[in-house]
């Protein structure tokens, strides 16, 4: 993005409330303006764009930030809902097999759709190993571990009216070389969120086994939009930030042309 651009849109939300709701855009001046898929963070009680943050954290200090993801696609109307797939962590040495990822969502009353966010336990967490293989190539190699992710994953309303599943492993495209999906999309390795799921086959021999990127503090949260008559819905949320830190976000349910869009990330300056 232009410095142009992102000068323009600093002014843009400049005026913003100090005061956030958690589901509306009511906090965010002129979000209707906004493109679909912009980020921005708060500071000094106005909204900025995400790629002002890097010059804010020069001092090092570690700090709690709160955040603002806009979907925003008018000719969908109320019809666009989906879900905001928060990924967190800190690159450092944390062994595989002992390490464990936090797994973070609300429930939500249901609505009389396909949607269920049924109650899910704070404090839940799995092995990093475990959500590795699961998302990373679909593979349960601890029985409890794989119980804890079924119920963690949900249902909801996907852009097309029908029934999707959080985990769902059904490729974008299955002739176009386009292998991303919903399960893919929570993993915590780039090439596998580029690229989709590695291939169980190839998996047994060595290839593609679970992601051994030494990541601490791994957690993952869940949260989700309906948009209003408009096609506008707004996500807040919070996350403690702090030197090696990053941040990474996709929504399941924006598309650029017929696929997905790519996933969105801010790390750490080094």
């Amino acid at each position: 993005m232009s410095i142009r651009k992102l000068l323009s849109l600093a002014c843009l939300i400049l005026a913003a409330s100090a005061t956030t709701a958690a589901a509306d855009c009511s906090a965010i001046a002129n979000a209707g303006k906004l493109d679909d898929g912009t980020w921005l963070y708060r500071r000094d009680n106005a909204w900025w764009p995400i790629a002002s943050l890097t010059a804010d954290v020069q001092d090092g200090r570690a700090r709690k930030v709160t955040f603002a993801y806009v979907a925003n696609e008018p000719v969908l109307k109320a019809a666009r809902r989906g879900v905001l797939v928060i990924k967190t962590g800190v690159e450092g040495a944390q062994a595989t097999e002992t390490g464990r990822v936090a797994l973070v969502r609300d429930s939500y009353r249901n609505d009389g759709s396909c949607e269920a966010y049924p109650d899910f336990p704070s404090g839940k967490s799995v092995r990093i190993r475990s959500y590795d293989y699961y998302h990373d190539s679909s593979e349960i190699r601890d029985a409890a571990d794989g119980k804890t992710l079924k119920a963690y994953h949900v249902d909801y309303s996907a852009r097309n009216n029908g029934c999707k599943r959080t985990d769902d492993a059904t490729p974008d495209g299955y002739f176009s070389f386009r292998r991303r999906s919903n399960r893919s999309d929570f993993s915590f390795n780039p090439e596998v969120v580029r690229g989709g799921q590695n291939s169980q086959f190839w998996a047994q021999f060595g290839f593609g086994t679970a992601y051994a990127e030494p990541l601490a503090e791994r957690q993952v949260t869940i949260k989700r939009y309906a948009a209003d008559a408009g096609g506008l819905a707004c996500v807040v949320f919070d996350a403690t930030l702090k030197p090696g830190g990053f941040i990474r976000i996709n929504d399941l349910e924006r598309r650029v042309g017929s696929f997905r869009s790519d996933e969105q990330s801010w790390a750490w300056p080094r």
